[in-house]
């Protein structure tokens, strides 16, 4: 139990940021790592034959850039949120300007 224990904490360090919340980009981009991994494997078992190292490199090499592609803008837009949230806390309610009903506090 030792083991599952320490593995199940690594999975989980894994996918939460150094704060510890869950992040919805890193739990996104294992979706979509599944996702392509069982598509490419439902590809080749549809085929049957044999499949030639060029056919399944241009494969391979198409579907990382598809899932590279993916991952990336997930994370991109991640990071821009925590970026403008931060901005947002950083300055503050944005000041009040004349004929605005008083801020609610």
């Amino acid at each position: 139990m030792v083991v599952v224990d320490k593995a199940l904490a690594f999975v989980r360090s894994w996918l939460s940021e150094p704060d510890g919340t869950i992040s919805n980009a890193r739990i996104c981009v294992v979706i979509v790592i599944c996702f392509a991994t069982g598509w490419m494997t439902a590809l080749l078992s549809k085929v049957h034959g044999a499949v030639t190292v060029p056919e399944l490199t241009a494969f391979v090499g198409q579907l990382g850039m598809y899932v590279s592609g993916i991952c990336a803008a997930l994370y991109g837009v991640n990071k821009f949120a925590d970026a403008y949230k931060n901005r947002a806390d950083r300055e503050g309610p944005p000041p009040q300007q004349a004929g605005d009903p008083p801020a609610q506090q």
